[in-house]
């Protein structure tokens, strides 16, 4: 079968982050003092498991004894040797986490040198800026698993009234989005874990703070809006983006945010500064449906009565509407309505209010494109590869992460792969399930080689009957 010959951009596909990454891993200090394999062999036996989608490790231990599926995972990873399950575990779980930080960056950098980012670009009215979404996620649970960094809760046993400690893992992730991109670049997340010294819980507003310094850090002229849920629509929040240089846009609820709720009507009736307007379209292709609506704004709100912080404030209300035209409930009218409120330091007019608000409404890209993505399609985000005695969970969840920025990135900008992708009708789970069985059964050269049979495979065959 001849190889499908497709350009790709030289230094984004996984072949050539993957080189990346491994000079910076093997930068990284070794805490072993003995030292029986290499730690960037290691740690890239650790990336291959999330690259290649492996359900456990000791399905790694028996690709390592199967030829040629030992050969292309020293190939395709630059491995000299592979390590088994056990030294996997026990290497990874002494490597400090915070040297996975930089790992993020080199991408994030290759993506900037190859301007690459310009499609996420976000123009808020008055300059171009990224919207970074922003969300919490657990990544470990257990009633007997714990190490000195879990967090611990009490929780109600299932089989009776009394009460169990619940050990757990969480991390802060963060990543660009765009309202008009399927595609997100995930940023270096930040684990919520027990801190060194302390009795209490770490929580995630802590580890927000210490995500905005890394941030900031990592990107120190790069414009940011964060997008945040209503958990941080607090005073004390506000002010810590803005020591950060770091603008936002931050989901307002009534239970949380009563001040700036009554404020907005008291200027509505007072100062009557308040602004408001209403939009209708017709939308849908085969059922027409009228979708009304209705923004309402105001500049330099006070968040308290105090009046020490102040924030632009935004009410939107969307109702859609149409005739039912089958079925049972044929000619019956249907409704759909939804109500949001934010607080940005965005100046707001109405020249740039939807745009705003159609940014507010991207950050629950986190969830769709991130969260559910890590979840159920194949990177297993919460499935147990093992918990260790300190750094071992978080690493794991760090090198899954890793994995899904370099995917992100191939499949923005890699032709290889996205010519791989219609070939499994854009569903990557069919991809990954192809992995074990294609490199059990066959050499590659590397990861371009393998795109390349791939996406050809399924102009011959059908694919499914290549991967069962």
């Amino acid at each position: 079968m001849g190889l499908m010959k497709i350009q790709t951009r030289k230094n984004l596909n996984i072949q050539a982050l993957n080189r990346q990454l491994r000079a910076h891993f093997a930068k990284i200090k070794d805490p072993r003092k003995v030292k029986s394999l290499p730690l960037v062999d290691i740690i890239m036996s650790g990336l291959a498991v999330f690259q290649l989608k492996i359900p456990s490790l000791l399905l790694l231990d028996d690709m390592r004894s199967e030829p040629l599926a030992h050969k292309n995972l020293k190939r395709l990873f630059d491995i000299k040797q592979v390590p088994s399950d056990t030294q996997l575990r026990d290497v990874l779980d002494r490597v400090p986490t915070d040297e996975f930080r930089n790992s993020f960056n080199l991408v994030f950098h290759s993506l900037q040198k190859d301007k690459a980012l310009e499609q996420f670009k976000f123009f808020d009215g008055h300059k171009d800026q990224y919207l970074v979404s922003c969300d919490a996620t657990g990544i470990f649970g257990s009633t007997n698993i714990k190490c000195d960094y879990c967090l611990a809760k009490l929780q109600k046993k299932q089989d009776d009234d009394g009460e169990k400690l619940h050990y757990h893992h969480q991390l802060l992730a963060a990543s660009m989005v765009h309202p008009k991109q399927k595609t997100v670049i995930p940023l270096c997340p930040e684990p919520i874990i027990q801190q060194d010294g302390q009795a209490k819980n770490d929580c995630e507003i802590n580890a927000a703070k210490r995500l905005y310094y890394h941030l900031r850090a990592a990107h120190p002229k790069l414009p940011m809006i964060l997008l945040q849920d209503g958990l941080y629509s607090t005073g004390a929040n506000v002010l810590e983006l803005k020591k950060h240089n770091l603008s936002f846009i931050i989901v307002a609820k009534q239970d949380r945010c009563k001040n700036l709720f009554f404020g907005f009507d008291k200027r509505k009736e007072g100062l009557k500064d308040t602004v408001e307007f209403t939009n209708t379209s017709i939308i849908g292709d085969k059922t027409k449906k009228t979708r009304t609506r209705t923004y309402s704004y105001v500049n330099a709100l006070p968040m308290t009565g105090k009046g020490d912080v102040a924030v632009n404030f935004i009410k939107f209300k969307e109702a859609i509407e149409w005739i039912i035209d089958s079925g049972r409930k044929k000619g019956q009218i249907k409704k759909e309505e939804v109500e949001y409120a934010w607080i940005t330091d965005i100046e707001i007019s109405k020249d740039n209010i939807e745009k705003i608000v159609e940014a507010g409404r991207s950050r629950w890209k986190i969830e769709n494109e991130v969260f559910n993505t890590l979840k159920n399609q194949g990177y297993q985000l919460e499935h147990n590869y093992g918990h260790g005695k300190k750094y071992l969970a978080n690493n794991f969840a760090m090198l899954t992460m890793l994995a899904f920025l370099v995917d992100q990135v191939q499949e923005a900008h890699c032709d290889l792969f996205k010519a791989t992708l219609e070939r499994f009708k854009k569903r990557c789970s069919k991809i990954w399930r192809s992995f074990e069985f294609l490199l059990v059964s066959r050499e590659f050269e590397s990861w371009l080689e393998l795109w390349s049979y791939l996406s050809q495979l399924g102009r011959t065959s059908n694919p499914k009957s290549n991967t069962s």
